[in-house]
């Protein structure tokens, strides 16, 4: 009994914080409401046929030239309706852009010979020019210009195709090496620059090349939105390379000429025609570019800008560039008024619950049931023991003592068992006397 008393001792000093524990008030996640992100089903700008181009469209051509041009390597995204801050959609599509690229480099031939005539992508010539070219035209390289000091190519992006009507040199890519089956390409171009820039030039090391191409696709998202970010990850794209190109009657009956029902949908995504031209037209001139420098010991790094940084800066990955550029003409289809469409989503708020942990209730419950073994064993042992009865305050007697007859009926010389039977049959109560009280047995 004493080490069970013992132990109940120790056991409640912890009894407060275990009584504590046992309910805690959590939060859940619950659905408050709706939240919306917008898609582009389909796209369509009023173009000139004559003169096809953004003019009625400027933010389109806003968002390319400022993503060619800038140095920031984010663009914006589409914009996102969260009243809770916590919002998250399932898989979704929308119309959108995509970017290919194939190495070409096995039709790229170095040239270094005098009197060896070699064009520029801008319609020039040079006969003494040190390089590596395709079909004649330099990609990067060295030449002597007019006042016989070297410069050096470092980068050169020029269109395989472009609006016909376009009064500008078409250089010499007039055909698709890598990409033929496109129908409808939106922008394709080769693309060479030398790792390392003008160094990489002047040791002849063999530059990148490649023929990428700009096409309508869509894309599938799975997005969230949580305190003023979106966070949206690109699951799945699809692109209809096997589009028929349509005949003159066909365009005339308003029949759109990009039309795209991707396999994990039932949407169906168009671009009406014309629009196509349009953007060709703008890419054309943002994106066709020749590196030059000259051959001395500046510092040239401060010259490149926005993509054409790809030949100073690590690792002269040139996709990283384009994605950027589609990503960012992606989310400008989805921001437009016409075209477009929301996706719903749950808003995800938080409530407050009572949680009972019933594993911090072990304490209390030992401490209950070792309280009451105690008491109970107490009992027993005593009465097993025949421990006398005693009267553990003595105030009643000091205070009123004994009546005169109440003496005579109790002996002192009695043993335990003769007190303990005396016990169970005397009654004591106060004596009703106004003069006088005294503790009356009967």
């Amino acid at each position: 009994m004493v080490s069970l008393g013992a132990v109940i001792t120790i056991s409640a000093l912890a009894f407060e914080t275990f009584f504590q524990q046992i309910v805690s008030y959590p939060e859940r996640p619950i659905v408050l409401g709706n939240g919306s992100i917008s898609t582009a089903i389909s796209y369509h700008v009023d173009v000139d046929p004559q003169q096809p181009n953004l003019a009625n469209d400027l933010a389109m051509g806003a968002a390319i030239s400022s993503t060619i041009v800038g140095s920031n390597n984010t663009v914006p995204s589409a914009p996102p309706s969260c009243g809770t801050s916590n919002c998250t959609w399932g898989q979704y599509s929308s119309l959108g852009v995509c970017t290919q690229c194939k190495d070409i480099s096995s039709f790229v031939r170095y040239i270094c010979k005098n009197h060896t005539l070699i064009s520029f992508t801008d319609g020039s010539f040079t006969d003494y020019g040190c390089g590596y070219t395709l079909n004649g035209t330099m990609l990067t390289g060295t030449y002597l210009n007019g006042l016989l000091s070297r410069r050096v190519v470092t980068l050169t992006l020029q269109a395989v195709d472009v609006p016909s009507n376009i009064s500008s040199d078409r250089g010499p890519f007039t055909s698709s090496i890598a990409f033929k089956d496109f129908v409808y390409p939106i922008f394709d171009f080769y693309i060479a620059y030398a790792p390392e820039g003008k160094v990489a030039v002047l040791r002849n090391d063999t530059p990148v090349a490649m023929e990428c191409v700009f096409h309508w696709c869509t894309k599938s998202y799975r997005a969230s939105y949580f305190e003023g970010a979106l966070n949206e990850t690109i699951v799945d794209t699809f692109a209809n390379q096997s589009a028929k190109e349509l005949s003159s009657s066909e365009i005339l009956a308003g029949i759109p000429p990009i039309v795209i029902t991707p396999p994990f949908g039932s949407t169906t995504f168009s671009v009406s025609n014309g629009t196509t031209e349009g953007l060709k037209e703008t890419l054309s001139i943002d994106l066709s570019h020749r590196s030059t420098e000259t051959d001395d010991n500046l510092n040239i790094t401060d010259s490149f800008q926005g993509i054409y940084n790809v030949t100073m800066a690590p690792p002269y990955d040139f996709n990283a560039y384009l994605d950027l550029i589609t990503t960012s003409m992606t989310n400008n289809l989805r921001t437009k008024i016409q075209g477009t469409e929301p996706v719903i989503g749950p808003a995800w708020g938080t409530q407050t619950f009572v949680r009972i942990r019933w594993v911090w209730i072990s304490l209390p419950v030992f401490l209950l049931l070792a309280t009451l073994a105690f008491v109970v064993g107490t009992i027993v042992k005593s009465s097993r023991q025949q421990v006398g009865i005693w009267k553990t305050s003595a105030l009643a007697m000091l205070l009123h003592g004994l009546a005169g007859g109440a003496r005579h009926k109790l002996d002192p010389e009695a043993s335990a068992s003769e007190v303990e039977a005396a016990a169970r049959k005397i009654h004591v109560t106060l004596s009703p006397d106004k003069d006088t009280s005294r503790l009356v047995l009967f």
